[in-house]
């Protein structure tokens, strides 16, 4: 067994967590653009999708560049590892991460995701096999502080205690598979709460991470859950904790510029500029968008505006576009939506640019399932602490 231990670093870590459905690669793209050194994740990836095909494996993990973590989710070894070793050959990711926290009721009813807390052994040796098949790659898990199989029969929730957080962490650590563990400090209920839920009724227990990380000082700990500002990043940031970083999501698709203002504190200690303004990011996102649109096999118009449109709402909320450098990235934008919707309808846009123009512009290349989701999903974060 090839340990990762020592390639554990102190360096602060900002993450952008999976979150299927959004994190495709066309999100990863702009993303990357707003801020080169947050560590960006891929959905969770199930190994048959990945070895369905090169073709499919390429299009599902094209990357936006280091760093970046692949998110695995299953509960077969011989396939993770195959997926991981496969994966690992043809991109440069920096971690590979199994999923040991998204609730059942995500997964299908599968026996993978948060399932796997009641089972410490078997998810050691899945991360055993997989260190074996990719041995030059630090694997990691994401739990959650707990997995219960549903709520009480009052409608209660289950209590959880650390010492069995603390137990799941020992037993999958203990052979040197893993270097890094990334804690949503919120129990998982596997059965009688909707996903919305469990991103917000749990009690978050974040000083049971900030624990972990002082228990266990030879694994790298990243938190996650219930951050929502960049005040909050940097006050774990300059607050001496012993985290490796955060992690923050849902946040993140409500204010995708948040990325933007987190440059300085991901850039401490590493190179690497990134572009000059948000303008110059959406331009750049605009020529990755017409390549692919170009491209036999290329994402979609709708899944390539979608991330505008996540932008946008943004934007418009926050009245960005009143000083110069907003205007100028309201100007790229509307460039890059009219040349997603001109390629998709034949449509183009005249008269007055407004905000809303461009977030239905924008909402219809989406598509109105995706755009209903998406303002759905907003408008029920509202006042919750969600991952």
């Amino acid at each position: 067994m090839v340990s990762h231990l020592l390639l554990a670093v102190a360096a602060w870590r900002f993450h952008v967590a999976p979150m299927q459905c959004y994190t495709s690669p066309p999100l990863r793209f702009l993303f990357r653009q707003l801020n080169v050194h947050a560590v960006l994740w891929t959905e969770m990836e199930k190994p048959p999708d990945l070895l369905a095909s090169d073709e499919a494996m390429a299009r599902r993990l094209d990357p936006p560049g280091a760093p970046a973590v692949l998110q695995l989710g299953g509960d077969d070894g011989a396939l993770l590892s195959l997926a991981a070793s496969r994966a690992s050959t043809r991109f440069p990711f920096e971690e590979i991460n199994l999923n040991c926290g998204c609730p059942s009721i995500e997964s299908g009813g599968a026996a993978y995701g948060a399932s796997l807390m009641a089972r410490p052994t078997h998810t050691r040796e899945l991360l055993e096999a997989m260190a074996l098949a990719c041995p030059d790659v630090p694997l990691s898990v994401k739990c959650r502080l707990a997995a219960h199989a549903a709520v009480n029969p009052d409608g209660s929730l289950p209590d959880e205690r650390y010492e069995d957080l603390h137990s799941f962490v020992h037993e999958v650590s203990r052979s040197g598979a893993i270097s890094h563990v990334v804690v949503h400090a919120r129990a998982a209920i596997l059965s009688g709460l909707s996903s919305r839920s469990n991103r917000a009724v749990p009690t978050l227990r974040p000083q049971w991470v900030h624990q972990l990380a002082v228990d266990f000082p030879q694994l790298r700990v990243t938190l996650n859950g219930g951050i929502q500002s960049v005040d909050e990043v940097e006050a774990l940031r300059r607050g001496g904790t012993r985290l490796d970083g955060v992690m923050a999501g849902r946040w993140l698709l409500r204010d995708p510029l948040a990325l933007w203002d987190l440059r300085e504190s991901c850039a401490e200690g590493r190179r690497g500029e990134g572009r000059r303004s948000v303008a110059d990011a959406i331009g750049t996102y605009d020529n990755y968008a017409w390549r692919q649109l170009q491209k036999k096999g290329g994402c979609s118009a709708a899944e390539l505006a979608l991330p505008l449109l996540l932008l946008s709402e943004s934007m418009r909320e926050a009245e960005r576009e009143d000083d110069g450098e907003g205007a100028a990235a309201w100007d790229a934008l509307w460039e890059a939506a009219e040349r997603i919707v001109h390629h998709s309808t034949g449509e183009r846009k005249g008269g007055p640019r407004t905000a809303r123009q461009l977030s239905r512009l924008l909402a219809r290349a989406s598509g109105s399932k995706v755009s209903n989701k998406l303002r759905r999903n907003r408008s029920e974060d509202v006042g919750v602490s969600v991952s």
